[in-house]
């Protein structure tokens, strides 16, 4: 029996001198496993050839992060999805008001420059009114 790529058997002695080597009882995977927040592309297929590859996609408003293929491997299994879907942090506010931090605090330690000009600037204003009540 010979398993043809639309899933269909061939009643063909496996000693019959075929263009390919014939393996008795074909490893077929099946479904690919489901991913959190993401779906695999193309048509959905109940059973898959050894090294079929599968890509999955993001949902909507998902990031992407490592590999999107897995592989139908050998034995039947398929290759453990590496790829991982996540919602946009909200790291973006936080870098924000992370940034905001960082200006409040440069604006503090400008101030605090000012008033160190104010305090140096103090004592000549200071001096220049002691010489003119001197005079």
């Amino acid at each position: 029996m010979v398993a043809h790529e639309s899933g269909r058997w061939n009643d063909v002695p496996c000693n019959y001198n075929l263009p390919y080597v014939c393996k008795k009882g074909t490893v077929l995977c099946g479904p690919p496993p489901a991913v959190e927040n993401a779906s695999p592309i193309g048509a959905h297929k109940a059973k898959y050839n050894v090294h079929a590859t599968v890509r999955y996609q993001c949902d909507e408003g998902f990031a992407q992060h490592h590999v999107a293929i897995i592989r139908c491997q050998s034995n039947g299994k398929w290759d453990r999805p590496q790829i991982v879907c996540t919602k946009p942090r909200r790291s973006h506010r936080m870098r924000r008001h992370h940034h905001h931090h960082q200006h409040h605090h440069q604006r503090r330690h400008h101030k605090s420059r000012k008033e160190r000009r104010k305090h140096k600037k103090h004592p000549a204003e200071d001096w220049e009114k002691e010489e003119g009540n001197f005079c």
